[in-house]
């Protein structure tokens, strides 16, 4: 109410200043009491939008994967090719005087022994060299042969009679190896078969 009387009173003292053309004086009591009861006006803040940038994600292609290793690149080898010769080959004349005969030379037919069977001479060479052996009473290692070869005895003897004994008389095929050991030579009569005789130089067995 203080409020409304006070404005009601200012209102009538400016229109008698402007009838008497004078300003009215303004006590300073009333002026105080008018800041007193001035309003006070509330600062209003305006807000200024800011403007957010806004970033767009990239795309990134992803590149392709690199490779460690290396292409071994195919290398191409030129072969040789034939060159064919055409033509016509002319026949050549050879003089049969100045060839020299060949002749033939006679051999014995040798039998080869039945798959999984030794070969009977091989075998009667490794008898004879133990029974060497066991003569001189050393080691079979240092019996060596000499010779072999294929013999047709003219009786059951084998070439080597023992005085006093009966043979048949039969043509007998077999061979006579000889064999050296600690330097002396020594030979055996044998047959097809298993049965040998050592023979010494009288032409008579040795014991």
């Amino acid at each position: 109410m203080k409020k409304i009387y006070w404005l009601t009173a200012l209102l009538l003292l400016l229109a008698a200043c402007t009838a008497d053309g004078n300003e009215p004086a303004v006590e300073s009591g009333t002026v105080e009491s008018e800041e007193a009861t001035a309003v006070p006006t509330t600062p209003t803040f305006t807000t200024i939008p800011t403007n957010t940038a806004t970033t767009s994600p990239t795309a990134v292609t992803p590149s392709a994967p690199l490779s460690l290793e290396k292409t071994a690149t195919p290398t191409k080898t030129e072969l040789p090719t034939a060159t064919a010769q055409t033509g016509a080959i002319m026949p050549v004349t050879v003089d049969l005087s100045q060839l020299t005969p060949v002749t033939a030379v006679a051999t014995t037919p040798q039998i080869i022994p039945a798959p999984g069977l030794p070969n009977p001479l091989t075998a009667l060479i490794n008898q004879v060299s133990q029974d060497l052996a066991q003569r001189l009473k050393i080691d079979v290692r240092e019996v060596s042969l000499v010779e072999a070869f294929a013999v047709d005895w003219s009786d059951s003897s084998l070439g080597c009679p023992q005085p006093g004994m009966g043979y048949l008389t039969v043509i007998t095929p077999g061979y006579q190896i000889t064999l050296a050991a600690q330097g002396e030579t020594y030979t055996y009569h044998t047959d097809h078969g298993r049965y040998f005789v050592l023979c010494g130089i009288d032409g008579r067995p040795v014991p």
